[in-house]
Formats: structure tokens, C-alpha cells, sequence
């Protein structure tokens, strides 16, 4: 699935998890969830709310007892200690640090020493880790959002009145295109600046794509010239995937790496997969010398092929990348969302033999084996003992 933002009334934390909310993800599981990391009592409370004629999702967290500031290492033991994905650790922590950031460098500080007073209490963390929660339970794999709109005018702030964009928002956006409209508002805070620069792979105008669901999330006062919305649209590629049978011909990219970090073929695996490669792999060899090395194997579409060509010499030491064509036959499959015993799980759904088979995705039974405590081998035994009753 993909998911592209609307920025064209901005975008905060609490718009993008409202709107992730509106296109189906319970706030009970949200809750429960969160409540494994986040130490303070809370409630995500939503109401519909029309802005500018559309009726939208609007949440609040409701705190018992806030805490007012916390500095990285409080934000980093609250993740790290949590029961989350290796994914939504990874990303809350990049968006968190670069909050840290901007705010170290506009305050002459060190990252260590800065204090985040507005962003980091509860519901700041309820909107990161929650935004990261639905994307990975809605199955969404990339990110996409349009020019962001800032606003205009003054905002007021623990330091006193400030022009808008805030200095935060002004340094997280750097390289992202945005515009300022005449509204006197700050539509874009830190955190959603935050969370696009994570999360986003392309700015632009809808990419094609087949829509699925829209979501409406709603920000916190009304607009004179405009619907203060974030619109998210879910759906799949509108691409020309050859129907089942049919051959396809694809690109594979190679190069050979023998002096490169280890810790950087994570990121770079990351890199190509979210730019649009359709498998990537890693494979050990034995180059000159007798020098062991990495073969780094990337399936591509055509289309695709330049791009990931860029990201092989931005982000390796190869000095050379080779091409060659390969046809591939696929099985027609679909992803689905069904109820089961764990609540519902996303299932890939493909027919082999004149068998329909639905196959669990393995982010969502990684997911439930944790949650639940349980050995994954379980989770998935379970799963296919009631699809073999239903």
C-alpha cells in the first residue's frame, strides 16, 4: 500500500494520526499499544468536526498527569524499552533526534542538553509512535505528500511570539518544497515537518495509484479561505503489473563491493526497496586477491533503473554498476485484511494449483508474537489452524 498527503492546509502530528485513524485503525488497539511505552495516563478522544464543508476526524490526548519537558536520552529509553518494531523504533528515534537537533542548533546547545518543552510531552509522543503504529498496521510501505503549506503570521510559543514558520519547522523542512498562503496560521508544526522529512521518499502531485480509502484529519480551528484538513489517500500502485501467466521483463542491477562499512547495506537495502526496487539481495563472494566481498543484486523495473542506479553510487563505494535483462512469471496475488483470533492480520491471497492459500504477512504475526509473547512459529500455527476450520 501507499499513502499520499494533501499538505495544502499543512500538517501536524495530530492531523496525520487523525486522518490515519479515519482510514481504520481502532484508537482502543492504538491505546493499548501505546500504553507499552508511553508511561503516562492517557486517551486518544475523537469527534467528526466540519472544516470548510468536509467533515473530518479530530483527536486529543487527554494526560492525567503531564510531563512538561524530557531530553533525548528520556525519549531514547522510552522506544528502545518498548515492545515496537524494529521499524517504528528506528523511525521514532530519526524523527525524535532530528526535533533534538534543530532545537540544539537554534538554542546554541548541545543535543544532550536540549529540552523539547512543547514536543516532547505525551501527546507528542502519542502522535510519532502512533503515526508509525498505523502506517505499519494499515500496511503502508511508502509515503508520498505534496508541496507543504506553512502559513503565515505569528505563533505563540514557550520562548515568546514567533514568525511563522517556526524556527524548528523552517530547519526541518530545508529541501522540502513548500509555500506560505495568506493565512494567519501556523499550519505546519515541528513534529509533522518532522515526521514528513522521516517518513516522505517523494514531494509532488499524486503519483498513480489506485485508490483504496481517503482520510480526513482535521486540524484545530477553522480556516477563512480554505478546509483546515490533511487529506491522506491509501491505495495501490496504478501500475502495468502483468496479469497472472504473463511474462514480464525486468532489469537487474550488480556491483561488487569489497571496502564498504557493513552497517551501511541496512540503509542502503531501505534506500532501494522504498525507491521502488522489486527484491534486493546480498550475496558473499570471494573478489581479487582473495578479498571477501558483497554482491549486491537489485531487481528493477525499467522505469525505476536510473533512480536506483543513483542511490548504488550515492550511497556505496562501487565505482561501476552493471545491467543486464531478465523475464520473470508472476503468481496474480492480493493483500487483504481478515479477522482472526489475534484481531485482524493482513494476508497475502494468491492461487497455486487451483488452490486459494492466504499467507500471513510477516510484519503483522512479527507484531502479534510480541504483543502476545509467543514464539512466532505459534502465531503462524494458530492462524493456519483457523483458516483450516473456517
Amino acid at each position: 500500500m501507499i499513502l499520499y498527503l494533501d499538505c495544502s492546509s499543512g500538517i501536524s502530528g495530530d492531523m496525520f494520526l487523525a486522518a490515519l485513524i479515519d482510514l481504520g485503525v481502532s484508537t482502543g488497539w492504538l491505546e493499548e499499544t501505546l500504553r507499552s511505552c508511553i508511561p503516562e495516563r492517557f486517551s486518544i478522544r475523537q469527534k467528526r468536526l466540519l472544516r470548510g464543508g468536509i467533515n473530518a476526524n479530530s483527536i486529543t490526548v487527554k494526560v492525567q498527569k503531564e510531563k512538561s519537558s524530557r531530553k533525548l536520552k528520556d525519549i531514547r529509553r522510552l522506544i528502545e524499552g518498548a515492545p515496537l518494531s524494529e521499524w517504528v523504533q528506528k523511525k521514532a528515534l530519526e524523527v525524535f533526534t532530528s526535533l533534538f537537533e534543530v532545537e540544539a542548533g537554534i538554542h546554541g546547545v548541545s543535543i544532550e542538553e536540549a529540552h523539547l518543552h512543547e514536543l516532547a510531552a505525551t501527546d507528542c509522543l502519542v502522535d510519532v509512535i502512533g503515526v508509525l503504529l498505523s502506517l505499519e498496521h494499515l500496511g503502508v510501505k511508502e509515503v508520498y505528500a505534496s508541496s507543504v503549506n506553512l502559513g503565515g503570521g505569528r505563533v505563540q510559543s514557550s520562548h515568546g511570539m514567533l514568525p511563522v514558520p517556526a524556527p524548528a519547522t523552517a530547519e526541518l523542512l530545508k529541501g522540502i518544497p513548500v509555500y506560505s498562503s495568506t493565512e494567519e496560521a501556523e499550519l505546519t508544526t515541528p513534529t509533522g515537518a518532522a515526521l514528513l522529512r522521516a517518513l516522505v521518499i517523494s514531494f509532488g502531485p499524486l503519483p498513480p495509484v489506485v485508490i483504496d480509502r481517503i482520510g480526513y484529519g482535521a486540524g484545530t480551528r477553522e480556516l477563512s479561505g480554505q478546509p483546515n484538513i490533511l487529506r491522506a489517500f491509501l491505495g495501490t500502485p496504478a501500475d502495468s503489473r502483468p496479469s497472472e501467466g504473463e511474462e514480464e521483463l525486468l532489469t537487474v542491477l550488480e556491483t561488487n563491493i569489497d571496502d564498504m562499512n557493513p552497517q551501511v547495506y541496512e540503509y542502503l537495502m531501505e534506500r532501494l526497496l522504498a525507491a521502488g526496487a522489486l527484491d534486493v539481495y546480498f550475496t558473499p563472494v570471494v573478489m581479487k586477491k582473495s578479498r571477501p566481498g558483497v554482491l549486491i543484486t537489485v531487481l528493477s523495473r525499467d522505469e525505476d533503473t536510473p533512480v536506483l542506479k543513483d542511490i548504488l553510487f550515492k550511497e556505496t563505494t562501487t565505482l561501476g554498476v552493471r545491467f543486464h535483462q531478465v523475464r520473470r512469471t508472476c503468481l496474480k496475488r492480493e493483500v487483504v485484511r481478515r479477522d482472526t483470533i489475534f484481531g485482524p492480520v493482513r494476508f497475502k491471497v494468491f492461487k497455486k494449483d487451483g488452490k486459494t492459500i492466504f499467507q500471513p504477512e510477516y510484519e503483522d504475526i512479527k507484531t502479534i508474537a510480541r504483543r502476545e509473547d509467543l514464539p512466532l512459529l505459534e502465531v503462524i500455527r494458530r492462524l493456519r489452524r483457523q483458516e483450516s476450520e473456517e
